[in-house]
């Protein structure tokens, strides 16, 4: 009977999933379907459910685990913000600086358009500095103090320095209007996200001691 309710429940959650929009988050909840069967016939199967309770409860009970997800959970989203609100005055900088020079080449393009190649030139410049990815900025921070948090609690500091500098490299290698300003700023957002999850790390290690 188990591959017969394999077959059925996993045939069912594809055609869901057919009729739904291709998205991540439908992609992710099919897949969480999938994985939920079949821990539930391993369940059925080897007569463990009685055991999931005291498991479960036994697990919940640690303060480190609660301790650890709080850590987590707050490098995530709410240390972004908060960074975020803090380097704000930096960001409307360089947003001022940007629409100077977006000022400056639309005087330029006026100029040399009368010579005919000047405005195709300039297009193209703009086009190149506008690329981007839109919230990547985001969840590379949320990646970053996920990874610094991680890498406290395993005490391998080491593997922060060598994150900062491959982070470094990268963001010297962009080539962009105002490069100094953003270089700037994302090293003090970078620094100062790097420094709050390691010390957020640092208490979890001295409080589940």
């Amino acid at each position: 009977m188990i591959p017969v309710v394999i077959f059925i429940t996993h045939y069912a959650i594809d055609i869901a999933k057919s009729r739904s929009k291709d998205t991540f988050t439908n992609f992710i909840i099919d897949q969480v379907a999938h994985l939920i069967i079949l821990v539930m016939l391993w369940l059925t199967v080897d007569q463990k459910w009685f055991e999931i309770g005291p498991v479960l409860s036994e697990f919940l009970e640690r303060d480190n685990i609660w301790m650890i997800a709080v850590g987590y959970l707050f490098v995530s989203w709410p240390l972004g913000i908060i960074v975020g609100k803090g380097t704000q005055k930096w960001r409307n900088q360089i947003a001022k600086e940007e629409e100077k020079q977006k000022a400056l080449q639309l005087i330029v393009t006026g100029t040399t358009d009368d010579l005919g190649n000047g405005d195709t030139q300039q297009t193209i410049s703009t086009e190149e500095q506008g690329l981007g990815l839109a919230s990547a900025g985001k969840w590379i921070g949320i990646c970053e103090r996920i990874l610094i948090l991680t890498f406290v609690l395993m005490q391998q500091y080491t593997a922060i320095g060598f994150l900062m500098t491959a982070k470094s490299i990268l963001r010297f290698s962009e080539k962009e209007a105002n490069t100094q300003l953003k270089t700037e700023y994302v090293l003090v957002g970078t620094l100062v996200s790097f420094a709050t999850s390691a010390l957020i790390g640092v208490l979890i290690v001295i409080a589940t001691k």
